[in-house]
Order: C-alpha cells, then structure tokens, then sequence
C-alpha cells in the first residue's frame, strides 16, 4: 500500500505517540500547521521533514520514503527496523 507525505508525517507522529497538540510544539507552530500538512494541504519541505523525522525519532523511515521504498517505509510502520532490515537482507540475497 502507497502513502502520501501526510501520511508519512502522521504515520511517524503515530508511532512517536504524539497527538497533534503534541507534534505542534515540539514543531513550535500551531495545531492546525500539523493536520494541514498531514492532510497534504501544506507543501512538506526538506527541512520540515528532517525536523519531523528528528523529533519522532523516524528518521530511518523517512529515508526509505525518500529513497522511494514505500514497500520498506510500510515494513517500518509496521514492523519496526528489525523489519526494515530483514526485508533489506531478502532483496539482498
């Protein structure tokens, strides 16, 4: 399955256990700043991205996105780096 940016976001907000309110100050800007840009609304930069991934502790997940591996940034939502690396050591063999 496919996901979007916002998704991305909300996904490593999620798994960070962070509300909205919650990624919104560790984000320093409103609430709202944080649905808008998991809904898409909101062009997601770099900087942005690096600074989420930091905060959320997600940052092997935003490679995978960036690196264009949906399939393995889902292995890391769903099953966490341990997943992440068994599917890498697969494609490997």
């Amino acid at each position: 399955m496919d996901f979007t940016e916002g998704e991305l976001l909300r996904r490593m907000r999620a798994l960070a256990g962070y509300t909205q309110t919650q990624m919104a100050k560790l984000m320093n800007c409103d609430k709202s700043t944080i649905s808008r840009m998991e809904k898409g609304l909101i062009a997601l930069t770099l900087s942005n991205a690096m600074r989420w991934a930091h905060k959320t502790n997600n940052q092997d997940m935003l490679i995978a996105f960036i690196a264009g591996g949906q399939v393995m940034a889902e292995s890391i939502a769903t099953s966490g780096i341990l997943g992440f690396a068994s599917m890498l050591f697969i494609k490997i063999l």
